[in-house]
């Protein structure tokens, strides 16, 4: 009840990597991780008097590695009925507690797959709905009225059609590239950008949007002007809030 070792098996003895000897009558302590809850640990012994603990701890073996078990503890009484020892029977967890581990990680995992694939095509539908309205209206345009165009006005749309669509290919490889550095949980990886350039390709990719609603795009950066930054965040970012101030 002083919670002295009185006894302990074979498979004790060759787990914990003591000798029988060095564990008689010394205290259970030595067994136990610093690491363990302090509130934890103190329940066990009331509530086995009261009949019995059950429940996960950390235990130390000899050569000071951390380990977990669950125990189960109960009482010996005497003939009378009155309590003159404890006994706890333990139940190496380690393994038990790698696969939790493991299927805790690979859900962590899902989920953050699962995360990027929204945020992926969240972006693809908002970014590239813009410049494909451009093609759907200027190809609408060249199939109403392609007779009653001059050549003029009609080499001006296909002119538009072709920059647009060069714009959009190369939107939609960015947006690809991205997607799949996301997927190799590849992080924000900063380098040094000439911005101008990045909002001159953003501007002209929605020009036409902007021209539909009689919008002027104006660039007043001056050149050279380099940031540091990530540079499929940053186009997403400035690709955004001109959409939007478009909208």
């Amino acid at each position: 009840l002083e919670n002295r070792i009185l006894f302990v098996n074979e498979s004790f003895v060759k787990t914990f990597g003591y000798s029988e000897n060095e564990l008689i009558g010394k205290n259970v302590i030595i067994l136990q991780s610093p690491n363990n809850p302090q509130e934890l640990v103190e329940q066990v012994l009331p509530l086995t008097l009261k009949g019995g603990w059950e429940g996960e701890l950390l235990n130390i073996k000899k050569d000071g590695s951390e380990f977990p078990i669950y125990l189960s503890t109960s009482i010996i009484n005497d003939s009378n009925g009155n309590p003159i020892a404890l006994i706890g029977v333990s139940l190496d967890i380690s393994e038990r507690r790698k696969v939790e581990i493991t299927i805790q990680k690979q859900n962590q995992d899902l989920h953050a797959l699962n995360a990027t694939k929204d945020r992926f095509l969240s972006i693809i539908a908002h970014d590239l709905k813009n410049p494909f309205n451009t093609l759907l209206g200027y190809t609408e345009l060249l199939n109403e009225k392609f007779r009653t165009y001059d050549v003029d006005k009609t080499e001006a749309i296909i002119g538009t059609l072709y920059s647009t669509t060069q714009q959009t290919y190369k939107l939609l490889e960015n947006l690809l590239d991205w997607g799949r550095n996301q997927q190799n949980k590849i992080e924000f990886n900063p380098v040094k950008i000439e911005i101008g350039r990045v909002v001159a390709e953003i501007l002209e990719l929605l020009k036409s949007t902007a021209d539909k609603k009689s919008i002027t795009l104006l660039q007043e950066i001056e050149f050279p002007c380099y940031v540091l930054a990530d540079t499929y965040m940053i186009s997403a970012i400035l690709r955004n809030l001109v959409c939007n101030a478009i909208k």
